[in-house]
C-alpha cells in the first residue's frame, strides 16, 4: 500500500507552536508522531514524504542523526526535498510523477508548483489548508492540489483512498474558497485598450 504524508519536521520545537501542535513538547511530538505513523504504514508499505522529514539533526535518547527517526517508521521512505532538506542526504527528489489506481500524480513540496494537468499532492503549507483546486480559464473546477501535511490529516500519513473519499464529500466548498481566494488575487483590468 502507499501513503502520503509532509512536514513531520522531526526535532522541530517551535513548529509546536507555530502550527498549534498538540503536543507538550518536541519529545511527545516526535514520539506521537512515529506511533501515529506506524499505526497505518505495515513495513511492507510506501510512503512518500513530501518534504520536511526532520529539523534538527537531534533527537533525545539518540545518535543525534535524522536516520535515527527513519528507522523507527515502518515501510520504505522515498524522501522528496523540502525546505528544510538541504542537508539529508536522501532528499534529492525535488518533485515526481506516480501512476497510481489509474491516476497520474504529481508529488512536490511546494503547492506554488502544482501541475494544473493532473492532481498534486504536496506540502509547505502545514495547517493553513487541506485542498485547492487549479481554476480553469473559464472559472470552472479543475484537478485538485491536496496537502498531505501530517498537520491535516490527524498527524499520520494518509492513503489515496482517504484522499479521494476527503475530496468527494468536500469538493464543491473546497472549490469555492479557491475562487474566493482567486478572486482576490486576481486583479482584473476593466478599461477598454487604447488603440496603438
Amino acid at each position: 500500500m502507499n501513503w502520503f504524508t509532509s512536514d513531520l519536521h522531526f526535532g522541530h520545537a517551535n513548529i509546536i507552536k507555530y502550527c498549534n501542535r498538540p503536543f507538550k513538547d518536541v519529545e511527545e511530538m516526535n514520539r506521537v508522531l512515529i506511533e501515529n505513523w506506524n499505526s497505518v504504514v505495515g513495513k511492507t508499505d510506501t510512503v512518500y514524504h513530501l518534504g520536511d522529514f526532520a529539523f534538527r539533526r537531534t533527537f533525545s535518547g539518540h545518535d543525534g542523526s535524522d536516520l535515527d527517526f527513519e528507522s523507527q517508521v515502518n515501510g520504505k521512505v522515498i524522501f522528496l526535498k523540502g525546505n528544510h532538506d538541504s542537508k539529508y542526504p536522501k532528499c534529492i527528489i525535488e518533485s515526481m510523477i506516480i501512476r497510481q489506481e489509474g491516476h497520474r500524480i504529481h508529488l512536490n513540496h511546494y503547492p506554488e508548483l502544482a501541475n494544473p494537468l493532473m492532481m498534486s499532492l504536496v506540502g509547505h503549507v502545514h495547517n493553513k489548508w487541506k485542498v485547492q483546486y487549479h481554476v480553469n480559464a473559464n472559472n470552472t473546477m479543475g484537478f485538485p492540489i491536496v496537502n498531505v501535511g501530517i498537520d491535516v490529516w490527524d498527524y499520520r500519513p494518509v492513503s489515496l483512498q482517504q484522499i479521494e473519499k476527503h475530496i468527494k464529500n468536500t469538493a464543491h466548498a473546497e472549490f469555492m474558497e479557491t475562487m474566493q481566494v482567486t478572486k482576490r488575487m486576481v486583479r482584473y483590468d476593466t478599461k477598454p485598450k487604447e488603440n496603438v
